[in-house]
């Protein structure tokens, strides 16, 4: 007969394996958008690839076709200001001045997604680095609440479930202060499942791991 603790073990992974269904995180396979600019450091895209011509260390450049910066899962702990490399060499953070910024992410087939975080700095300093004023996804604005506290942030948005293969981020900076962005995730968010449906699935692991107990070896 198996121990006892080794069923409720197997039994706590399936329940885990279960739950996992009902969220996953959707990668995209390219995006697009024109390249973060200079300014102190250099708030650009430079681990972008493929990178056409010198696109990736210009300013305002045109990128597209490939990956970098925003889904490479590095969140840096530290703000714009706080890098603390020398002045005129790359930092984490990929930035724009002025009002809006699009990025257009692709994936690799219709995709369901209904939730969107966006790692962002809200850290004024000396060039007035905050959050966007609002974000326009898939056709939507959402509008950004100022935010006192400092410091880089996940900003975590449920929208409308969309099945898409391409979706676009509008960055909209309402006072035309610089915009940080370092990371993007999407997720499927499917719908929580009732308590009834949890229930039921809790029920049944308590059967296998009753049954698996008085199962004789």
């Amino acid at each position: 007969m198996r121990k006892p603790h080794a069923l409720l073990k197997r039994a706590i992974l399936l329940l885990c394996s279960a739950w996992t269904i009902w969220a996953a995180p959707v990668i995209p396979t390219s995006y697009s958008l024109a390249n973060g600019e200079e300014g102190y450091w250099i708030y650009q895209d430079t681990t972008y690839l493929p990178c056409p011509a010198s696109s990736c260390t210009t300013s305002g450049a045109p990128l597209a076709g490939g990956t970098g910066m925003l889904t490479d899962g590095f969140t840096p702990a530290f703000s714009w200001i706080d890098s603390g490399q020398a002045p005129a060499t790359s930092i984490p953070w990929l930035g724009w001045s002025g009002s809006s910024h699009t990025i257009t992410f692709n994936f690799s087939a219709l995709q369901l997604i209904g939730q969107v975080g966006l790692y962002l700095d809200n850290t004024p300093g000396t060039g007035d680095v905050r959050l966007p004023g609002s974000v326009d996804i898939a056709g939507q604005n959402y509008d950004f609440t100022e935010d006192p506290t400092f410091g880089p942030r996940w900003v975590i948005i449920d929208i409308p479930d969309v099945t898409t293969n391409a979706l676009s981020i509008t960055l909209n900076s309402d006072q035309g202060t610089w915009m940080m962005l370092s990371e993007v995730s999407f997720d499927d968010t499917p719908d929580v499942p009732e308590p009834g449906t949890i229930g039921l699935l809790l029920s049944g692991l308590g059967l296998f791991v009753a049954c698996r107990l008085r199962k004789p070896a």
